[in-house]
């Protein structure tokens, strides 16, 4: 194998690992924001009924 399939592979390599940390990050936070809507309306509820 010579020296530029390996960059390649490499710059592949990378590329694909960003793409996932990115899509991990954007599930996080669509996550927290899921759950912080999910507790600003269990506290409305709560206040509502008081």
């Amino acid at each position: 194998m010579d020296n530029n399939n390996l960059i390649s592979y490499e710059d592949i390599y990378s590329e694909i690992k960003e793409t996932l940390l990115l899509s991990r990050n954007q599930a996080y936070s669509a996550v927290n924001f899921a759950m912080v809507q999910a507790y600003w309306q269990i506290g409305r509820i709560i206040v509502e009924h008081e």
